[in-house]
Formats: structure tokens, sequence, C-alpha cells
């Protein structure tokens, strides 16, 4: 007569009833929808700083000017600049720094798109503005800015400055 350990009795029990399933009657289905609607727009716009460097009145200073856009493929858009100190409220294609100290002395300088179009804030009637189409990723933009030869008798040892806003419009 063969004998079994408990352990082996229980081991095969576990196995068995493991093994059992519960029996089926019958089943039923539906089919659902699964839907997403894509949302064009742009979804970020950045900008390197600009810096002139140290300033003289021998000759015009030229730099690169950099904005990064991400829109939707295939989604127009454009990117204006605003100068905060900017007279120019129509175009706001002037743009100058001032002196910290003092208003009464500017700096006027420029940017222009990369087809050498001066960058300005409007779209429309001579509002310069960038005009691209989104490709899902993002666009690098290069224009550049430019500074004229310093004006006789504004004084060295200045700093200058300007806050320029890049809007993007889809």
């Amino acid at each position: 007569m063969k004998t079994y350990s408990h352990a082996r009795v229980i081991a095969a029990a576990v196995v068995l009833l493991s093994a059992v399933q519960p029996v089926l009657a019958g089943t039923a289905n539906t089919t659902f929808q699964v839907t997403a609607n894509t949302i064009e727009a742009c979804t970020s716009i950045s900008a390197d700083p600009v810096s002139f460097g140290s300033y003289s009145q021998s000759a015009t200073i030229k730099t690169n000017m950099i904005v990064m856009v991400s829109c939707s493929s295939g989604l127009p858009y454009t990117v204006g600049l605003l100068s905060g100190n900017s007279q120019d409220s129509t175009t706001n294609a002037k743009k100058y720094m001032i002196d910290g100290t003092s208003d009464s002395i500017q700096l006027l300088y420029t940017i222009v798109q990369p087809n050498n179009t001066t960058w300005g804030n409007l779209a429309g009637s001579g509002g310069n503005v960038y005009s691209a189409i989104g490709t899902g990723v993002q666009q690098t933009i290069v224009g550049t800015a430019s500074l004229p030869p310093m004006a006789a008798g504004v004084p060295s040892g200045l700093t200058f400055t300007d806050s320029v806003t890049a809007t993007v419009s889809w």
C-alpha cells in the first residue's frame, strides 16, 4: 500500500481545483465608438535674448534674433514683435532702447525677418508680421537685429535696454 504525504495530497487538490472553470451558458456583446478631436493650435513660443554687446560710433552691429514656435501641422500662423519702448503704435516696426537712468537718450534699432522685411507687430497694412505654416514640431525663425553707428553726443558708460514681446497668432 502506498502512502501519500499530506502535502502531496493538498498540492494535487489545488491543481485540480484551479483547472475547474465555470460553465458559461451563453455570451452577448455590443459595439461602441472611440473618438478624439484634434485641436489646431500653437502650443509654444520662445525667443533667445538679443545682445549687441559693446557699442561704439564706428559701425553698425548685426546679430541673430531667434524665435521658436510650435504649431499644428498645416496651421497658418503669424509672429509679431512688440517693442516695449516703441512709439510706433501702428506697426511697431521702429524699436528703440533707452538708458535705465533717463528716457531722453534713445538708441533706435531694427529687427528684420528672414526675408529682410522689417519685423513689426500688426498684420495687414504695413504691420510686417512673420507668416508661416505649422509643421507639428518646433520651427526656428532666424531674424537679424541691427543697431546703427552711435549718434554723436551719446555719453559712454550707459546701458540701454528694451523688452520685446513676441506673439504668435493663428
